[in-house]
């Protein structure tokens, strides 16, 4: 059994399955990302394509590592998805 078939979302109707198996593999997982991970992940970012290679990308980010940046910067968020972001 591979670990798409355990991560399939429980749609209220039917949806193509590549939206229905698609998962986060950091997203939900009560870990840190390393640091490395976040730096290529946003150095890809920045160089991706924009509209008019124009990339007006601006990222603001906060570790749980530093438990008072973390609290603002969740709070800046609807209280819906401060619950999924939390991880509490």
């Amino acid at each position: 059994m591979n670990i798409v078939n355990l991560k399939k979302a429980a749609t209220d109707f039917p949806i193509q399955h590549a939206l229905a198996d698609r998962w986060s593999p950091y997203g939900f997982e009560d870990r840190p990302v390393a640091e490395a991970d976040l730096c290529s992940l946003f150095e890809a970012a920045r160089w991706a394509a924009s509209s008019y290679n124009e990339q007006p990308w601006n990222y603001i980010v906060a570790t749980k590592e530093n438990a008072k940046e973390f609290d603002q910067l969740l709070s800046c968020l609807v209280e819906a998805n401060q619950a999924w972001a939390s991880g509490r």
